[in-house]
């Protein structure tokens, strides 16, 4: 993490040196997330609701740009049969609803095609690969057990986004799909990888 990030950032500062255009925006929505895994049934899965919000640069280049940004971000899970346990009343299995919340300092760099609709309105289309490094954690177990705790998942996070928006003159409307192709999961031989759909508005600043 420590070579990449400042090797990704020399490579888009010669691109917004040659860029054509290059504007700033900041947007902020949110996320429902969860986790796939390898090793275990999840039995009741539902999305867990988050939270995105950061700045970018776009780099223009005629119909495309190239979209750094920086973000924070929060992905996680919600789940009935994580963790399971023995019903005492009736000796059947049963299983205690959890959340875990991790939340994320994320990079990520967009390739976009832009397509003008109106005059002051286009869409984008694309997508390109991120890279996270999670910082804090949350976790509810069921009514009785509710802490926050150091990150305890494999470091950093990364994988790719695909995006689709609007822009009517300075504003946007984005809604976008993030999968992680690395295993945040230590437990080995288990595997676990974030998944999250998100909406978010911005404002461009030229």
């Amino acid at each position: 993490m420590k070579k990449t990030v400042p090797l990704i950032l020399m490579v888009l500062a010669a691109f917004v040196c040659h860029g054509q255009t290059t504007t700033f925006g900041v947007k902020a929505g949110f996320n429902l997330s969860e986790q796939t895994h390898n090793n275990y049934v999840n039995d009741g899965q539902s999305l867990l609701t988050g939270f995105n919000a950061g700045g970018f640069i776009d780099v223009g280049f005629k119909n495309f740009s190239i979209q750094p940004g920086l973000f924070l971000t929060s992905w996680g899970e919600a789940d009935q049969s994580k963790y399971v346990f023995r019903n005492p009343g009736n000796g059947g299995p049963g299983a205690i609803p959890s959340t875990t919340r991790l939340y994320y300092i994320e990079l990520p760099v967009n390739f976009l095609y832009r397509a003008r609709l109106a005059k002051g309105t286009d869409i984008h289309f694309g997508g390109g690969p991120y890279i996270a490094q999670g910082f804090a954690e949350h976790n509810v177990v069921g009514t009785s057990s509710d802490y926050s705790q150091t990150f305890s998942y494999d470091n950093p996070d990364f994988g790719f986004d695909a995006i689709v928006g609007v822009t009517v003159k300075r504003f946007l409307v984005d809604a976008g799909f993030s999968y992680g192709i690395a295993n945040i999961d230590e437990n080995a031989p288990q595997s676990s990888h974030n998944m999250a759909f998100s909406l978010s508005i911005g404002y461009i600043f030229k």
